[in-house]
């Protein structure tokens, strides 16, 4: 009688056991997935912040090239194109500065010219954009004028400069 008892002690220890570490492989399982998709998405951020990282060396770079022009002042735009296209006078200037980041600013300057030959208008952007620090095209418009080779144009200028 004793070994009929033991033995069905250890057939239901051994049911208990094996219920209870399927329970127990179950709720792993799911902790599993759980922790999985958490690293899922801790990958996905550090992804993230990798790229941002990039980016940010990047500015610095970038912010690292102007410091080195020092504090050359920005060319004239006016006296460019007086230079590249002789008798031209931009006929309407619009002038904006905004505040970027330790000192530097973004000065915008849209020139509006009327009846220029069009053969020139590239030289006067090419000078504009040899200066240091240089001018850039942001925008250009373009309209046929009254007679062949000239037109009106529209110019937006960008330069990043201390001012």
């Amino acid at each position: 009688m004793k070994t009929g008892r033991s033995t069905r002690l250890l057939w239901a220890a051994a049911v208990v056991s094996v219920l209870l570490g399927a329970s127990l492989a179950i709720k792993a399982e799911r902790e599993i997935r759980v922790q999985r998709a958490r690293l899922a998405q801790v990958n996905a951020d550090l992804a993230g912040l990798r790229a941002m990282e990039a980016d940010i060396a990047g500015y610095l770079d970038a912010r690292g090239s102007f410091e080195e022009l020092g504090d050359l002042k920005t060319a004239n735009l006016e006296e460019i194109l007086s230079s590249a296209l002789p008798g031209v006078s931009a006929e309407d200037v619009r002038d904006t500065y905004d505040e970027l980041d330790a000192g530097w600013g973004i000065r915008r300057k849209e020139l509006s010219l009327k009846s220029v030959p069009l053969a020139g208008v590239m030289a006067f952007v090419q000078e504009a954009e040899r200066c240091r620090p240089p001018w850039r095209l942001a925008k250009c418009s373009i309209r046929g004028g009254s007679s062949s080779g000239l037109g009106n144009v529209s110019l937006l200028f960008e330069v990043v400069e201390k001012p």
